[in-house]
């Protein structure tokens, strides 16, 4: 049954851009991936263990993690897994860094809970290369209170970094950060009465300014749903998964997300526009209690890190993912001949069938790895 939906999968993918239709450039490069160990780090290593914070660069040169247990620290490690640097926040020593996020320009987003996980939360912001600390901001919040998720991206010129907070407080945030050393709130919006959900997980944005982020809406215990909304506090869709956690945009078209599912521990890569799985892999079966806790693309590898007392990293092989092609600007007079011609062709295959097709098909192949 796996290889049928591989193939029904490949051969909707195939037909679909043979007519156009509004898939991903690559969705087909994610229909396999096999993955290793890359590096094992824990208190052996680092000192400090279970790494809830995790992001990829997108420039390729580095990940980031940031552990629970042991202090608010930050690591700098290099693709290979060779840790590079660290970074504390000394603010609060007692504090722990929960969420990163990464943007394009070589800065580095801090999502930290305060020691007593009660009354603000903070954030920062460092430099990529010299991991010297830009900025920080603390929300002061009645109550206990805990950083989730951090995404950020540049959205018409301006660099916006979504943050989510949890426990007492379920909020999703919009900060601008065009200016680093001065991040300015734009707004925010309380998860339970806004979208009906609760435990906001990680998050990612894309430059049309939407946010994806994890949350708890059905029967699930960490997670159910992925969330698909807009700066204005607008639902645009979902996607159901289970115990989704970690959260990374790829080449602004696609959601990686890591499962914390125990054993079942998935990563799935889902088509931004379509809000759909092109991608679904069981990195290890080693996994007991914990899940991943971040997961990204870079240099075409997908890196999923396990938050538990050896904060193992795994990687995949190296994906057949072609350059992403460059929008064409169409001039006035080819949209109306373009239109001309369209009107006078027979009408053929409705691109939203294609679409429908993949979503079943993707459907049943969740619905059959669950089963496994």
């Amino acid at each position: 049954m796996k290889k049928f939906l591989t193939l029904a999968l490949a051969t909707v993918m195939t037909v679909a851009c043979a007519l156009g239709a509004a898939a991903g450039w690559c969705d087909s490069a994610f229909m396999d991936a096999e993955f290793e160990a890359l590096a094992t780090y824990g208190t052996d290593v680092l000192g400090t263990y279970q790494m809830r914070g995790f992001a990829v660069d997108p420039n390729g040169k580095y990940y980031f993690g940031g552990n629970l247990q042991g202090g608010p620290t930050m690591y700098k490690f290099n693709p290979k897994g060779e840790m590079l640097d660290s970074y504390q926040f000394t603010t609060d020593p007692g504090s722990y860094i929960k969420a990163i996020a990464v943007d394009d320009r070589g800065y580095v987003y801090n999502g930290i809970a305060n020691a007593p996980n009660n009354g603000s939360f903070f954030f920062s912001i460092c430099d990529m290369e010299t991991l010297e600390e830009l900025s920080y901001v603390e929300v002061k919040i009645d109550g206990k209170i805990g950083v989730n998720g951090v995404g950020v991206a540049n959205v018409d010129g301006k660099y916006i970094m979504a943050l989510i907070c949890n426990y007492d407080t379920n909020r999703l945030y919009f900060f601008d950060v065009t200016d680093v050393k001065k991040p300015t709130e734009i707004c925010w919006y309380d998860l339970p009465e806004t979208f009906s959900v609760t435990e906001g997980g990680n998050c990612a944005m894309d430059s049309q300014g939407n946010v994806y982020f994890a949350a708890l809406k059905y029967d699930g215990s960490k997670g159910d749903t992925l969330v698909k909304a807009n700066m204005k506090g607008e639902f645009i869709e979902e996607i159901r998964l289970p115990e989704p956690w970690g959260v990374s945009m790829f080449a602004d078209e696609y959601v990686v997300v890591g499962c914390r599912n125990k054993t079942e521990s998935m990563v799935y890569v889902i088509d931004a526009a379509d809000m759909i799985v092109v991608g679904e892999y069981l990195p290890t079966s080693d996994i007991v209690d914990t899940g991943y806790s971040g997961v990204g693309i870079m240099n075409n590898q997908i890196y999923a890190c396990d938050h538990s007392k050896t904060d193992t990293i795994y990687v995949s092989n190296v994906l057949d993912i072609p350059e992403k092609p460059v929008p064409v600007e169409e001039t006035a007079a080819e949209v109306v001949d373009t239109a001309s011609d369209e009107a006078a062709a027979p009408q053929t295959f409705d691109a939203g069938v294609i679409a429908a097709v993949a979503a079943v098909v993707s459907a049943a192949g969740y619905a059959i790895s669950r089963k496994r």
